[in-house]
């Protein structure tokens, strides 16, 4: 009979933590996504990382097509 290396880690930490994250994701995102408010992120950068769809309807912008920072929409080049 072949015998391999046999371990076990508990996990149950980490999967809380990811149903956490999730949960709390989510409810952002519906959050900023009903709320009548621009909404926008930007990274320590000033890189866009998020707007929600009053920012892009207001602007008509796309994350894509934002530029490098959040004055894009408001600083015409």
């Amino acid at each position: 009979m072949p015998t391999w290396p046999r371990s076990a880690r508990d996990i149950t930490d980490r999967k809380y933590a990811e149903q956490a994250l999730y949960r709390s994701e989510k409810a952002f995102r519906t959050l900023v996504e009903l709320a009548p408010q621009l909404v926008w992120i930007c990274n320590s950068r000033g890189l866009n990382i998020y707007f929600n769809s009053p920012w892009m309807e207001y602007t008509g912008l796309t994350l894509e097509s934002s530029g490098t920072g959040w004055n894009t929409a408001y600083q015409p080049r």
